[in-house]
């Protein structure tokens, strides 16, 4: 009984992966989602997901714009907002620190097929304990949402 079951898996296994890879990596959202449409696919990310109670530094977000069309596109990241628990905030006056994609922090102008890394130190929006869902959108952009705690501080 026991081999058969083996093969059994690992056929099934074989035909997923066979179904997976003909299906393609999946660029859009998933099917029968209902997602505005945008020019520029966007995400957030964070370096921690738990802040503990001992937590000295602020959290670390990473900021990705990646434009998959064939016309440029200016992004205007100075406009946009982070929308934190539903509440929107706007973008930091001075946006932050380049970490890869073009050579310049010059997002005015975001070519075809390219991409642009940067990150933020942010502790004023995460002071108090509780789960934080965030997201980042533009005019030309809006990011999934990315959960992050923030535990209390012990007494």
């Amino acid at each position: 009984m026991r081999p058969l079951i083996a093969v059994l898996a690992i056929g099934a296994t074989i035909a997923l992966g066979a179904h997976l890879a003909a299906d393609g990596p999946r660029t859009g959202p998933e099917p029968g989602t209902k997602t505005p449409s945008y020019p520029l696919w966007a995400a957030i990310s964070v370096d921690n997901p738990v802040i503990g109670p001992q937590a000295v530094k602020p959290v670390a977000m990473t900021f990705a714009l990646v434009n998959d069309s064939d016309k440029t596109i200016k992004p205007e990241t100075d406009e946009s907002t982070l929308i934190i628990n539903g509440k929107v905030f706007p973008a930091h006056p001075s946006w932050p620190v380049l970490i890869g994609g073009l050579k310049s922090r010059d997002q005015d102008a975001l070519p075809p097929h390219e991409y642009v890394v940067f990150g933020w130190q942010i502790e004023k929006y995460f002071q108090e304990p509780g789960i934080y869902r965030v997201s980042w959108k533009g005019k030309q952009f809006q990011s999934g949402e990315i959960v992050l705690r923030v535990l209390p501080r012990k007494k």
